[in-house]
């Protein structure tokens, strides 16, 4: 049995894995990290020339205001029926973590949660809201259309994307490759995507997912106008003959401020977080903490002491040795910010915790 980055030529078997446990769009859907540019972040397990297990993730850097860290999303994590029980999957995951180290990743994304995750080390974390808004509670605003997406409005698309201080770094062409994925139909829904105008112009576009199953208009990832976007919901659920619209927005969402607060629920990523580094996310966070605390950042210390992570300031130390705790703390968990810091320190850390991180079943999932 080989455990090792995948080559070239064993890409499409791995494919093909991926087709067996998942679905059969698996290559369409996720052209990033299966792209033949991605084959070193493809970690197989081969056993006589066969794949028979695999871990996969796609490098990106995420920009958090003024700073910039780097995520490794990790998907398709999947093995054999006849290989399972053998720890295959953990130990490439394991093999996974040593190489997202040599391109300094500083956090990890995995969607799922549990099992092989837990003990590698994430767990569920992230504060966002889930908003179900029925359309008896919307109002239609005055000037904004909607229409459908054409290729030519990439571009517009991509400047719109980029106005949000949240959010994936996504090259030209990353971004028509994830939005060819993330948009191609499952069995089970279709994923259409609206440009919201005002007076003729793009200013907001919303990639939604509309499910056979349910009365939803649901929102896989939106960007731009916000009060233009919420002044199209109404003009959504009545194209695509739905009663409610469901989407997932950061706290300070200038959305929610006009959404009813029995229309929202705290959540969390619903997918595991991870940092690699604390000293080294600490680091690279540090314009973000400067953009808040000013010179009193200068106060505070971040490090790793005997495997702990480690915030030492004014007079007070809080250690946090448990890394799926840790994340909870960073990042928040569904309106819960479980620091133990208290005085000035747990003043300061209130500050900067949670910090904000771009929603992560956006054309980003892998």
């Amino acid at each position: 049995m080989e455990l090792r980055s995948c080559r070239l030529e064993e890409r499409l078997d791995a494919i093909r894995l991926s087709k067996s446990v998942f679905k059969d769009n698996m290559a369409e859907q996720f052209a990033v990290l299966f792209g033949a540019k991605n084959v070193g972040r493809m970690f197989l397990a081969v056993d006589e020339g066969r794949v028979v297990s695999m871990v996969n993730y796609h490098f990106t850097p995420v920009k958090i205001g003024p700073a910039t860290i780097n995520v490794a999303s990790v998907g398709s994590v999947c093995t054999d029926p006849k290989y399972r029980g053998q720890g295959l999957a953990s130990k490439l995951l394991q093999l996974a973590e040593t190489n997202m180290r040599k391109e300094a990743v500083d956090v990890v994304v995995i969607s799922g949660e549990g099992g092989i995750y837990a003990a590698f080390g994430s767990g569920f974390a992230g504060d966002m809201r889930e908003a179900k808004i029925p359309g008896a509670l919307l109002q239609p605003g005055s000037g904004v259309c909607i229409r459908p997406y054409v290729k030519t409005d990439l571009p517009v698309m991509r400047r719109i994307y980029d106005a949000d201080p949240v959010r994936f770094v996504r090259r030209a062409d990353e971004f028509r490759r994830l939005l060819q994925g993330q948009t191609y139909p499952d069995l089970f829904a279709d994923y259409p995507i609206e440009i919201i105008e005002k007076g003729g112009v793009p200013v907001a576009y919303a990639i939604l997912e509309i499910h056979k199953e349910n009365d939803d208009v649901g929102i896989k990832e939106m960007a731009g106008d916000k009060n233009a976007l919420l002044a199209a919901f109404p003009r959504l659920l009545e194209k695509y003959r739905r009663s409610q619209i469901h989407c997932a927005a950061a706290p300070f969402d200038p959305l929610l401020k006009n959404v009813p607060a029995s229309c929202v629920t705290p959540i969390h990523q619903f997918a595991s977080l991870k940092i690699i580094d604390f000293p080294t996310f600490a680091k690279r966070m540090k314009p973000y903490f400067r953009s808040i605390l000013g010179p009193a950042l200068d106060s505070l210390a971040f490090t790793d002491e005997a495997g702990a992570a480690t915030i030492k300031g004014f007079g007070s130390t809080v250690a946090i040795a448990d890394p799926r705790e840790l994340v909870k703390v960073v990042f928040g968990c569904a309106g819960v910010y479980p620091s133990n810091a208290t005085g000035e320190l747990g003043l300061i850390l209130s500050c900067i915790f949670p910090v904000p991180f771009p929603w992560t079943h956006s054309l980003n999932y892998q």
